[in-house]
């Protein structure tokens, strides 16, 4: 959906420059690559070039997500992310022996380990919805098996095989998930350390949240602007990736924000789609939020 609200932004633009509108703020809008694959030769690197210093950038919008009911979503943080792959070595031979300490057992367990953590967020999910407190997925961690490989025939017990999975951790959760998988590694049963590798392919961090408690002038506007439009809100965490995580964590305030209600989730899905009128009401959103962040001076 990023396209769309990219589109939207720019629209948004050219009407408040058609009415003649002159903010008291400067307004940068970014198109910046590689997002989608982790944002390492993106934000991460953009954000530590003099160019970009020199903006002297006071707030941040970013994308959001679609809403599947009339509440707006609003991102004041994003999950941790680790993109993990284990590589568990074994005794081999043939399939016809019963071949003890196999790269087989190690991989069972490790998965059994992982999917039985992620079994325990889910229930604590779903019973969550039960109370007066509710949990949102940006609340609880996740974890998916993603990719296994090994073997080389049907008839040679495999000496290795390699899993991947994708975890994405609620905030300030960090470094307990980081032990958890420490201790596993510790916990497989083997014959020698060197038979079980963990390599991070993807490693957010601890990442920080935006700090929406504490009053301020882009908070003021933001909120000010979304009452003007009867908007409804939910703050909540964005339960994936975007490259204002590379932004809050050297200590702007960013927010992600999609003007789309009403909207089936439906991202990198078949036949994702945006309804003209919820993108036409969008840019009328992204009128007034521009105008009312950019009319005062701090």
């Amino acid at each position: 959906m990023f396209f769309s609200v990219g589109i939207q932004y720019l629209e948004a633009i050219r009407r408040l420059k058609t009415a003649k509108y002159e903010p008291k703020r400067t307004i940068h809008c970014l198109f910046v690559p590689d997002e989608e694959l982790g944002g390492a030769t993106g934000m991460k690197i953009l954000r530590t070039l003099d160019e970009f210093k020199d903006l002297n950038v006071g707030f941040v919008l970013d994308e959001g997500l679609a809403s599947e009911t009339d509440v707006f979503q609003v991102f004041y943080g994003d999950r941790c992310g680790l993109g993990i792959e284990i590589t568990v070595k074994g005794n081999t031979g043939h399939v016809s022996r019963l071949i003890e300490n196999t790269a087989a057992e190690k991989a069972q367990f490790i998965i059994n380990e992982m999917l039985k953590y992620r079994t325990d967020e889910k229930e604590r999910f779903e019973k969550s919805q039960t109370t007066d407190k509710p949990l949102q997925l940006g609340n609880i961690t996740t974890v998916n098996l993603t990719k296994m490989n090994g073997g080389v025939q049907s008839n040679v017990v495999p000496n290795q095989y390699t899993l991947g999975f994708n975890c994405r951790i609620e905030p300030n959760n960090y470094n307990l998930f980081k032990e958890f998988l420490n201790d596993l590694i510790q916990r497989v049963p083997k014959e020698n350390n060197d038979e079980i590798i963990i390599n991070y392919v993807r490693d957010s961090g601890p990442l920080m949240l935006t700090d929406i408690e504490k009053p301020s002038w882009w908070l003021n506007s933001f909120k000010r602007a979304c009452e003007e439009m009867k908007c409804k809100l939910n703050w909540t965490i964005f339960p994936a990736a975007t490259d204002s995580r590379f932004l809050r964590n050297i200590g702007y305030p960013a927010i992600g924000f999609s003007p789309m209600i009403n909207t089936p989730i439906l991202l990198h899905d078949h036949n994702e789609y945006l309804h003209k009128d919820v993108f036409l009401h969008g840019i009328e959103i992204y009128v007034k939020l521009i105008e009312n962040l950019t009319s005062e001076t701090i």
